[in-house]
């Protein structure tokens, strides 16, 4: 199993799932605590062997079962009479892709219900009139700005994001900008935003039940300034404080520039997720 799983993703089900024990020859139900694309935990009444082989199918978004087999590796007792039993997945890499695959789509989905503030804006490295509608991470940071004058003069204006997607991002800035006008625009963006959003490394830690395998998540690292071209694709309204705010779409964004803020906004929705999962918890 790798040390590092990039994009770790654990979805929390708590329901009851038939689970075939083959080593006791019997089936019974249990509760599916939650799942990943390596494990999962089950939560019993029943006291079960450690190293005791499960079997389960379940069903993501794409309503295909997928056939979940693995053994039992931790065992962590909950109250008195309820244990849970932490699962290490043992299956062919095809069944593996395909549950990380559905457990990322319900991670899209899940990230995409949870952002009210998506906007569709003009993508600014793509010709024509296309558009698209991305993930955008709602966070307010200061900007610099560009912008030309009513003498077509080149003049720094402070401006704040509102919010940003790899394609553009919403500002709020002093002035009045036609569709197209070009501007320049530098930022960096918050590491402290993001503080939930970092990679779970999994290392050994010793219990009283034995060596078991757990995840510790791993600071998000901080982000490369950006400085870029972008045009304006539409003035969007205003700020509560009264400061118009527009669209704009990057132009010719870098690839490592792009990768940057492609990082930035994963890390937003992961953090977003696990502050959701712990409320909830």
């Amino acid at each position: 199993m790798s040390e590092v799983r990039r994009q770790a993703f654990r979805l929390d089900v708590n329901a009851e799932i038939t689970v075939r024990l083959a080593d006791l020859g019997r089936d019974l139900k249990l509760t599916l605590v939650d799942i990943s694309d390596g494990g999962g935990r089950l939560r019993s009444t029943v006291k079960l062997p450690p190293h005791t082989r499960v079997a389960f199918a379940w069903m993501g978004p794409s309503r295909e079962p997928i056939a979940v087999n693995g053994r039992i590796v931790a065992v962590r007792m909950s109250d008195p009479k309820t244990a849970e039993y932490g699962i290490q997945f043992d299956m062919p890499t095809v069944a593996k892709d395909k549950l990380a695959h559905e457990l990322a789509e319900v991670q899209r989905r899940k990230a995409y219900k949870a952002d009210n503030s998506t906007h569709v804006i003009e993508d600014g490295d793509v010709g024509g009139r296309a558009k698209r509608q991305g993930y955008r991470a709602a966070v307010v940071f200061p900007v610099s700005a560009k912008v030309p004058n009513k003498e077509g003069r080149i003049i720094p204006v402070r401006a704040e994001a509102v919010d940003l997607s790899i394609g553009g991002m919403l500002v709020a800035m002093v002035g009045d900008y036609e569709e197209n006008v070009e501007i320049e625009i530098s930022f960096t963006m918050p590491v402290g935003a993001v503080d939930m959003g970092g990679e779970e490394k999994e290392v050994s830690e010793q219990t009283p039940f034995g060596e078991r395998r757990v995840k510790k998540l791993v600071p998000v690292r901080p982000f490369d300034p950006i400085s870029c071209k972008a045009k304006v694709v539409k003035k969007t309204g205003s700020a509560r404080n009264g400061v118009p705010t527009f669209g704009i779409g990057f132009v010719d964004l870098s690839g490592f520039l792009k990768e940057e803020i492609a990082r930035f906004v994963h890390a937003h929705q992961l953090s977003q997720l696990r502050k959701a999962a712990a409320t909830q918890g």
